[in-house]
């Protein structure tokens, strides 16, 4: 039950420098590569924050997304969803975080990492295709995104696999 909880201790300085860097990481991936959707756009960002979460740590994971996301989105004029963004990456990487088994050196490429990674982009699509029917007052152009949001979701899974396969290798290496 413990990990249901956000810790709410201090970071310390490098935790804090580290987030820093790693919602810079976050925000460039969520900011450059803009794939239009209905009521947005596609991005990788996700795909960042699932293996700052596996190789850095769910704290620094959580923070940098929701910031990186968040700024990515006042930066390229969708400041109406900052608030839903910040409560949705959130909600994904918590369900990322509480599905996977963070902190284990082979868990870039476990089966319960994927079944992680499947629920939170679907946590992630379902909640902004609600937001967007709450935010346009109109649930046919929240549903109108789902699709782009499923196919986000997705490419953003594929990435973080890509990601993982050298990465995971190398993390082996690296213990003998």
């Amino acid at each position: 039950m413990s990990s249901l909880r956000f810790e709410a201790s201090r970071l310390s300085a490098r935790e804090l420098t580290l987030a820093a860097a790693m919602t810079a990481v976050v925000f460039l991936l969520t900011f450059v590569p803009k794939i239009p959707i209905p009521l947005g756009y596609a991005h990788l960002g996700d795909a960042g924050i699932f293996l700052i979460i596996c190789l850095v740590g769910k704290r620094e994971g959580i923070l940098a997304g929701c910031l990186g996301s968040m700024l990515a989105d006042f930066l390229g004029g969708f400041a109406l969803w900052m608030g839903p963004t910040l409560l949705i990456k959130w909600a994904m990487a918590m369900t990322f975080v509480n599905l996977s088994r963070e902190g284990e050196l082979g868990s870039l490429r476990s089966l319960r990492t994927y079944a992680a990674l499947i629920a939170a982009c679907l946590v992630m699509a379902v909640a902004y295709a609600l937001f967007g029917a709450l935010l346009y007052d109109s649930l046919a152009a929240g549903l109108a995104s789902l699709p782009g949001l499923l196919l986000e979701g997705a490419v953003n899974i594929l990435a973080f696999c890509a990601a993982a396969a050298p990465l995971s290798r190398h993390m082996g290496h690296s213990r003998q």
